[in-house]
């Protein structure tokens, strides 16, 4: 059973503002173009998630603590729709185990710049419920 708590609805702010900028370093490494590109897509996932906790806060439901995005997803209210590919959980991996391990497979341009989509579009639609 995952742990969670309900934080106050103010705090959903506060958790965009962290993820605006993760956003914005996950840009920068991106253009970049040198580092560990595994750390793009763990900005990435982090932009994701503090995005959807941000979420879950506004809505007064109470946050789980974890990095799976499938879990952050499946507490959304069915009424509140998420535009995003199903696959977005596989971007977890880059915030647990592609932390510490390089991985079997190599990224490339592409999956760099999906990456970057998925955390600019889930930002802005969280952005946008917490305005509501």
């Amino acid at each position: 059973m995952t742990k969670e708590q309900k934080f106050k609805k103010e705090y959903a702010f506060e958790l965009l503002s962290i993820a605006e900028g993760d956003l914005e370093t996950t840009q920068i490494l991106l253009a970049a173009n040198s580092g560990r590109k595994e750390n793009i897509c763990f900005n990435a996932q982090q932009v994701i998630e503090k995005s959807l906790k941000a979420a879950l806060c506004f809505l007064e439901i109470p946050v789980p603590f974890t990095h799976n995005l499938d879990i952050l997803i499946d507490r959304l209210p069915p009424q509140i729709h998420l535009n995003i590919p199903e696959n977005i959980n596989e971007l977890t991996e880059y915030a647990t185990i592609r932390r510490y391990e390089e991985g079997t497979f190599e990224l490339d341009q592409e999956d760099l710049q999906t990456a970057y989509k998925l955390a600019q579009t889930t930002f802005a639609w969280a952005k946008n419920l917490c305005k509501s």
